[in-house]
């Protein structure tokens, strides 16, 4: 089986398996840094750095993740979640300002 590129230690020793009991997700784990993720299969999409369809939404113990197997760019899900709050903050306000001015 090929590795990836942890997304933890930066090695390439990153790879999956697959468990029975839980259908939906694809279980990651190196053998580094003994890093360990989870991915939801159900969630992929194109990434915005390489545009391919390979970046997978991954969970561990603490935080959620978009991690791309292709070129390997990590996005923290907060990260995101602030990016848009910001961006309909500010898109409220110019809706505000152009409705009383």
């Amino acid at each position: 089986m090929a590795t990836q590129l942890c997304p933890n230690c930066k090695e390439d020793s990153f790879t999956w398996s697959l468990n029975e009991d839980l259908p939906n997700l694809t279980a990651w784990g190196c053998y580094s840094c003994c890093y360990q993720a989870f991915e939801d299969e159900a969630k992929e999409r194109v990434c915005t750095a390489c545009k391919r369809k390979t970046e997978s939404f991954m969970k561990d113990e603490e935080k959620e993740y978009w991690w791309c197997s292709s070129c390997n760019k990590v996005t923290d899900v907060i990260v995101n979640m602030l990016i848009t709050t910001l961006i309909i903050t500010l898109a409220s306000a110019r809706v505000s300002r152009v409705l009383y001015f």
